[in-house]
């Protein structure tokens, strides 16, 4: 269930916000990231690292496709990069498929 907030607390939120993760501002004001992310929603509050902010760099994907290039398996790619799965997957499937296409 999610925690009713006081003002104070939002406030802090929104004011954090552009510096830091939704994880990170859960970890500063000691409440659960799924109620940051969904209290700054509402209110329309852009998180750093939030959908439109790349989690890692294409210099990090870059990489990752060559971790799997060398046979790491992906969920330990993944989690070398701080990301879930299927992110890693979503982030190298095509080069990662047009690779194995050209070189196998």
């Amino acid at each position: 269930m999610e925690r009713v907030l006081d003002e104070v607390t939002i406030h802090k939120m929104t004011l954090l916000a552009s510096e830091y993760s939704s994880v990170e501002i859960a970890d500063i004001l000691q409440v659960n990231a799924n109620t940051v992310r969904s209290t700054l929603g509402r209110l329309g509050v852009q998180i750093k690292g939030g959908r439109g902010s790349p989690m890692v760099s294409e210099e990090d994907v870059l990489l990752m496709l060559e971790l799997r290039k060398d046979g790491i398996p992906m969920s330990q790619v993944a989690e070398k990069f701080g990301i879930s799965y299927h992110h890693c997957s979503r982030l190298t499937r095509s080069a990662y498929q047009e690779w194995k296409r050209t070189n196998h």
